[in-house]
């Protein structure tokens, strides 16, 4: 059967290597088991909410396990999604992070859901897979107008010999985080990643 969403290779990975660290981080981390149940907990409640197969997610969260869960509970969700880095010049952080969805990429209707933090969501079972190769996964920035990218483009890359070693670069919009996870590494804070034992 023929592969053509970027989270059922993970879902594979959690099925295999459960316990095995999916994400370090100084305050904590997050094996593959608890990656995948949290994310689909959390792509539970994104549907519930009314988010829908070619929906688009636009997050603005910093780079730590939550959010991680967050962008693969939005391609569970069968959406797209696009992320930036918070406003650094916030006072506090966590102020300006937010989640917001959009009906389609670029569309114009959208609302807000709470960003989902760690403690919060109880595992959940693997929902199916809403999404085909050609649907977008992730939304880049570009000079004249956005970059589509979809899962088919990230799978063709995988298995890659080499996980690019900056995971936490915005502007792939985290195509080095799902390289990592769907070979099977551990995804660190630092501009590296461990590979998987």
């Amino acid at each position: 059967m023929r592969i053509e969403a970027i989270h059922r290779i993970i879902e594979e990975q959690a099925a295999m290597r459960g316990e095995h660290r999916a994400i370090v981080a100084p305050d904590g981390e997050l094996s593959y088991r608890e990656l995948n149940g949290r994310a689909n907990a959390l792509a539970r409640q994104f549907l519930a909410a009314g988010l829908r197969r070619r929906g688009h997610v636009v997050v603005t969260q910093a780079p730590h396990p939550d959010l991680i869960v967050t962008l693969l509970a939005t391609l569970k969700a069968g959406a797209s999604y696009s992320w930036a880095r918070p406003d650094s010049s916030s006072v506090d952080g966590a102020e300006s992070e937010s989640l917001s969805i959009h009906s389609e990429v670029g569309g114009m209707e959208q609302w807000r859901l709470p960003l989902a933090r760690r403690g919060e969501l109880r595992a959940q079972p693997n929902l199916p897979v809403l999404t085909r190769g050609s649907d977008i996964a992730c939304v880049l920035p570009g000079r004249c107008s956005p970059v589509l990218i979809p899962h088919a483009s990230v799978l063709a890359l995988h298995p890659t010999p080499a996980v690019p070693a900056d995971v936490w670069r915005t502007e792939d919009g985290g195509i080095g985080i799902w390289l990592a996870l769907m070979s099977g590494h551990t995804v660190t804070d630092s501009d590296s990643y461990a590979a998987a034992a």
